[in-house]
């Protein structure tokens, strides 16, 4: 213990926490905050309420996606290298998503416009299928760039339940249309705290993303993402893609 700690009232700490005493006094309670009994009164370290507000300040930042997508043409190489390197397979499936935008929205120039400029964003109805289960899913997702023309680092929130037929009715009363359906068999493996997801996507290409969802400093979390893309051999700049392999498929294969 640091021998200048301070210990602080339960009114003390309130201030500092800005909330009332009460609330204090159930932080402490739940164990949030560890405290020491001064006969009928509670005495704070300085320097737990310290942390606690860490903590807190912590859980209070965004969670945000962040990850490199890379094309390879080397797959079996780079599953070999996850599951030397102890790699737990934690999805196999096979996944269609849906892609909607507004109806006033009539090519993909536009599209893209719209969405990269940080004013639009992407809206999504997948279908997925668990290898193990059997069993379909289907989720509605909406993501949006953190950085306007930045595609690696995305805010996203998704609902499961439902089925297409009336999700896809949903969207179509919020006057949005169908622009492109992308189909993929779905591998993914999880390591050292992040996943690897293998898309062997139908008529078009295999990418590996490395991804993870954090509310860290973004710069950190990048260079982590880096370094797990040497050990599985993906090189870059020359394997990564700038954009996401979605936006790739698009180009190809959507209609407005």
């Amino acid at each position: 213990m640091d021998t200048n700690d301070r210990f602080l009232t339960l009114s003390e700490c309130a201030q500092l926490l800005k909330v009332h005493w009460q609330t204090v006094r159930k932080y402490l309670a739940s164990g949030q905050i560890p405290a020491l009994k001064a006969g009928r009164s509670f005495r704070v370290r300085e320097s737990d309420l310290m942390e606690f507000m860490v903590v807190r300040e912590n859980k209070r930042k965004p969670m945000h996606e962040i990850e490199y997508r890379f094309l390879t043409k080397d797959r079996n190489k780079i599953e070999q290298r996850l599951l030397i390197r102890g790699a737990k397979v934690i999805y196999q499936g096979h996944v269609v998503d849906h892609w909607f935008v507004p109806k006033e929205i009539k090519s993909l120039a536009e599209k893209n416009e719209w969405f990269d400029s940080g004013r639009g964003f992407g809206v999504r109805i997948r279908e997925q299928d668990n290898s193990y289960t059997g069993k379909v899913q289907t989720s509605l997702e909406v993501k949006r760039l953190v950085t306007p023309y930045e595609h690696n680092t995305c805010i996203e929130t998704e609902v499961t339940g439902g089925d297409f037929q009336s999700l896809s009715s949903l969207l179509n009363l919020m006057n949005l249309k169908k622009f492109a359906v992308l189909e993929k068999d779905r591998l993914v493996y999880r390591l050292e705290g992040l996943n690897i997801v293998i898309d062997d996507i139908k008529d078009f290409k295999v990418v590996v993303e490395i991804e993870c969802v954090s509310n860290r400093p973004r710069g950190s979390v990048l260079a982590e993402l880096k370094h797990m893309a040497f050990k599985l051999g993906l090189s870059l700049p020359e394997d990564l893609i700038k954009t996401s392999p979605t936006f790739l498929y698009m180009e190809k294969f959507s209609k407005f």
